[in-house]
Parts: structure tokens; sequence; C-alpha cells
């Protein structure tokens, strides 16, 4: 079993061959993306059931750019390109979150908190610096938005749905944070 997890995670990179450090970061975004493409179904499900339009689009979406990743890692040997796809999928499913669910006052900003953490691990200090202010500026945009009553951003969850919504939320949350975590150390 853990062979087979060991092959699906070196997505096609040779152990022998490939730096430690590489061999770390290409399991790293293999477990990242396949855990986004696998936590997105329940939230895509729950989007559709409840009409929520910008999470029809950006669950979808997200995916489809984590599920590149993973087909370009497969296939191609530069590793920065297909970290940033990675990044930019975590971060197009934060925003649907965040945008639908209530805003940078809610338990859906953890997505976006990944996206630096998640940065730094396959790219580095510099990327994970980029990101990082990347993501604070569109923090500060969706609080400058909400603020001067340009946009509002209320939750389109079902009331009955919240707290079952937040719960999922934060597995979610927790389980990216285990992946990043063991994926890197292991």
């Amino acid at each position: 079993m853990r062979n087979l997890l060991d092959q699906y995670l070196n997505s096609g990179w040779s152990p022998t061959e490939t730096p430690p450090m590489v061999l770390r970061r290409v399991r790293t975004l293999t477990a990242a993306s396949s855990l986004l493409v696998v936590l997105a179904v329940p939230f895509l499900i729950r989007a559709y059931e409840w009409q929520i339009v910008v999470r029809m689009v950006t669950v979808p979406m997200a995916m489809l750019v984590a599920s590149a990743a993973l087909v370009w890692l497969r296939f191609s040997r530069r590793i920065e390109p297909i970290s940033h796809l990675t990044v930019l999928a975590v971060y197009i499913a934060g925003a649907g979150g965040i945008i639908t669910a209530g805003g940078i006052a809610t338990v859906t900003v953890g997505w976006w908190l990944l996206v630096p953490l998640l940065a730094g691990i396959l790219l580095g200090l510099r990327g994970g610096l980029i990101w990082g202010v990347f993501v604070l500026a569109s923090c500060y945009s969706l609080f400058w938005l909400e603020h001067h009553s340009l946009m509002s951003f209320v939750d389109q969850t079902p009331p009955q749905y919240r707290a079952s919504q937040s719960l999922i939320q934060s597995f979610g949350l927790v389980s990216a944070m285990l992946v990043l975590m063991s994926s890197f150390m292991w």
C-alpha cells in the first residue's frame, strides 16, 4: 500500500534521480492538488443543491486547475509553473467560499491563509511572500468593497446548513494542513 502511495505522490518522478528537496515538492504538489479535487466534491454538490452560482463556477474551476497541475506534473520537469497552478487553485476555491459565505470574517478565509503557506513550501520564501502579499491585497480589497457599500458578502448557505458547512470548511482546512505537513515531512 505504501509503495502505491509513494508511486502516486512521486507523479512519475524518479526518487533516485530527483534531488530530495525537489521530490518533496513534487509529493507536496501531488498531495495538495489531489486533496483539493477530493475536498471540492462536497462543496460542488452543495453549490448545485443550493444554487450558489459563484461556487458553481469557482469550485469546478479550482478542481480543473488542480487537475491540470497533476497532469502537467507527470509530463513536465519544470516544477515552478505547476506550483503556481496548484496555489492558484487553492486561491480560487477560497475566493468562491469567501465571497459566498459572508466575506473575510468567516472560517472560509482559512483557505486563503493556506495560499502563502503552500506557496512557501512549493516555491520558497520569495514565492510565499508574493502570494502572501496577493492574499493580503485580496482581503483588503474585499474589506474595502464591503466597507464602502460597493459589494455585500451575504452568506448564501441556507441558514439550517450553516453550522454543518462551517464544520466541513474546518474539516477541509485541517485536512489540508495535515496533508501539507505530512507530505513535506514524509
